[in-house]
């Protein structure tokens, strides 16, 4: 039941993938949830997300949902950060089933003062790869 009502609520949170460029994920969403249908070899390949500005020795967690809204499983090769203020966690396997979906949480934690970019990978067998490019502040006061 918790499963379904995760999906629901995911539905509502749904961001188009379909277009070419970069989409702005909202800071105040908690969420940012990419959606690939069966017919879509290529998704939208590039999305933003900025943390803002975060304490030194702080840290701010988001967390983006990738979703299969399609009819056919589609395979995850690997998901992974970069960047040196940046890491994750996720809970995807290899495989996603039609109507699943996971999330990577990735946590921007700056030990120093200053300006941080970094990404987050989704490694999409048969399938364009997504990238989601990411961005902070650490500050001291």
């Amino acid at each position: 039941m918790k499963a379904i009502m995760l999906l629901t609520s995911a539905l509502f949170l749904t961001v188009p993938v379909f277009a070419q460029g970069t989409e702005e994920f909202d800071h105040a969403q908690d969420d940012g949830v990419i959606t690939i249908t069966e017919d879509s070899v290529s998704v939208q390949e590039s999305y933003n997300y900025n943390f803002g500005f975060v304490r030194k020795g702080k840290s701010e967690t988001a967390r983006f949902r990738i979703r299969n809204n399609g009819n056919y499983p589609f395979y995850i090769n690997d998901i992974d950060t970069s960047g040196r203020a940046f890491s994750h966690k996720e809970n995807c396997g290899g495989v996603l089933w039609p109507g699943q979906s996971c999330r990577a949480t990735v946590k921007f934690a700056p030990k120093q003062v200053g300006s941080f970019s970094g990404s987050l990978h989704f490694d999409l067998i048969g399938r364009s790869d997504i990238w989601v490019y990411l961005r902070g502040i650490g500050y001291n006061y």
